[in-house]
């Protein structure tokens, strides 16, 4: 059965892909379904990219223990597809996890910042608008 609503055949091959890959809903690229990585993995990603002498862990890692944090649901969350993620309550998030996990980030400024510093794009369109994503290389 061929589902390919138009896409051209590369296209539709990445979206029949075995995996945790699919198409961005807003542009061309492909971003990862996250919330199966583990920890240990993208910890291991980080360091193969970079040597770090910081002995904090980094942006990436800290938002990964928060989104998988049962206490943060609700907050801030994996959408169900787990490719992207979401805050619901700002000052809940600003208030009750900000200070837990981003000691040096002391309002929603702050971290938004970090987010796009770090290249998380947001979804501006569809059924995901206003969650954010990364496109995670294919070696994770």
């Amino acid at each position: 059965m061929n589902f390919n609503h138009g896409l051209l055949p590369s296209d539709a091959d990445l979206l029949h892909r075995t995996g945790a890959d699919a198409l961005d809903p807003v542009g061309e690229s492909i971003y990862r379904d996250n919330s199966l990585i583990t920890e240990l993995q993208v910890e291991s990603e980080l360091r193969s990219r970079r040597a770090s002498t910081r002995r904090e862990a980094t942006f990436p890692v800290k938002l990964h223990q928060l989104l998988s944090d049962p206490d943060a649901f609700g907050i801030i969350f994996w959408l169900p597809h787990g490719r992207a993620w979401r805050v619901l309550k700002y000052d809940d998030f600003e208030n009750i996890l900000l200070p837990r996990y981003f000691v040096n980030n002391k309002n929603i400024s702050s971290f938004m910042r970090q987010v796009n510093g770090w290249n998380f794009r947001r979804i501006t369109k569809g059924a995901d608008e206003q969650a954010y994503y990364h496109e995670v290389s294919e070696s994770i």
